[in-house]
């Protein structure tokens, strides 16, 4: 229930801040969210959303649930259509009790273009459970959304978390490195499900043991070339060059001005931009990290993360799901969930305990 409601905390949180320009620190004067006074300052809101209302983030997530449940496991074509459903039939979006709109926000580009691939689709059947396409998409869009597939698979061997992991991310990413790194979150968040309940965590020694973990059981140590060599360079949080400095988790400064300046105007072949900081898989799943690498509870990893803005809706989420599963629920500032629940109904919650309960009925079935 942690993660899955810490996704839609994260999401909420975020996205008044989304598109704000990168910053390293929150301080007075800039945009940021005061876990004190439970304040927002000087926040955008480019959506116009209410407290607790949730963007593409977490809807996707709601359809990916649902798919898991009615399909009683993976099903990447009916994923892409429940995607559909979302952004062209308002489909899981915050809006069902909001009677001012209704149309689903948030729709980035490389989902755009998976959703266009299938729109002249007449029949489930005809729709391939991955978006096939001769490009290296890897924004964070299977990232935002992903904590379903490891609630499912929780019970599941590594591989088949890994593999399952991939897949749903080719259900709108074709490249590599968004797949590779929807297995190593994965890793993470099922990881800290299987932790001992009711004790405390070390979360410092918890990530750096699952990194070390999952490195030898991916067999990420071992393999090498593009995608992997960049992968391995975030798990370990040691980057090769200045351009992807951000992605030393384990240091006490992220430094996203340096990375900033030391990309310049284009980084592989996209336009750099401090206002969509943290788009880039990688650099999302990094900003993750070390908010959560940083801190000791769920309330402080996720406003450490919404505070670097960016793209702080989405690294939001990823936030909230990995340190919703370290946590758990009931460590969730009671305040963000009632924002949430204004909307959602505790549909968050119901949805992970009945993907809880499927990934045992899976596993014992295999």
């Amino acid at each position: 229930m942690g993660s899955m409601c810490g996704m839609g905390v994260g999401d909420a949180l975020g996205h008044p801040f989304e598109f704000a320009p990168a910053q390293d620190e929150a301080g007075p004067g800039r945009p940021r969210f005061d876990l004190r006074t439970m304040q927002f300052y000087r926040e955008s809101n480019a959506f116009g959303l209410e407290r607790g209302q949730w963007t593409d983030d977490a809807a996707m997530g709601l359809c990916m649930a649902d798919s898991f449940l009615l399909r009683r496991g993976f099903d990447g074509s009916d994923m892409r259509v429940r995607f559909w459903c979302w952004w062209n039939r308002g489909y899981n979006n915050a809006f069902r009790k909001d009677t001012s709109r209704s149309s689903s926000v948030g729709l980035g580009g490389n989902i755009a273009k998976s959703l266009f691939a299938i729109a002249g689709a007449r029949d489930k059947r005809d729709i391939p459970p991955a978006y096939e396409a001769d490009t290296e998409d890897a924004g964070n869009g299977s990232l935002m959304r992903f904590t379903p597939v490891a609630l499912c698979m929780h019970a599941a061997e590594w591989k088949m978390v890994h593999d399952v992991a991939r897949m749903s991310s080719y259900t709108t990413h074709p490249g590599i490195i968004a797949a590779e790194a929807c297995s190593f979150l994965a890793h993470l968040i099922v990881s800290a499900l299987r932790l001992p309940p009711g004790q405390p965590t070390d979360v410092r020694a918890f990530l750096d043991q699952a990194a070390q973990h999952y490195l030898d059981e991916s067999g990420l140590h071992a393999k090498s070339g593009w995608g992997y060599d960049q992968m391995k360079w975030l798990v370990t949080s040691s980057p090769r060059n200045m351009t992807e400095r951000c992605w030393n988790w384990r240091s006490e400064r992220l430094d996203i001005a340096g990375t900033l300046k030391a990309r310049g105007r284009k980084y592989n072949g996209y336009p750099v931009s401090a206002g969509y900081f943290g788009s880039y898989s990688l650099d999302g799943l990094a900003m993750a990290l070390w908010s959560v690498y940083h801190t000791s509870s769920f309330d402080e990893a996720v406003t450490r993360s919404v505070n670097l803005l960016g793209d702080a809706d989405s690294h939001g989420s990823i936030t909230g799901q990995l340190a919703g599963a370290i946590y758990g629920y009931q460590a969730i500032n009671p305040q963000f969930m009632s924002w949430l629940n204004t909307w959602d109904d505790h549909e968050f919650a119901v949805r992970a305990v009945m993907l809880h309960h499927l990934g045992h009925s899976i596993c014992k079935s295999l």
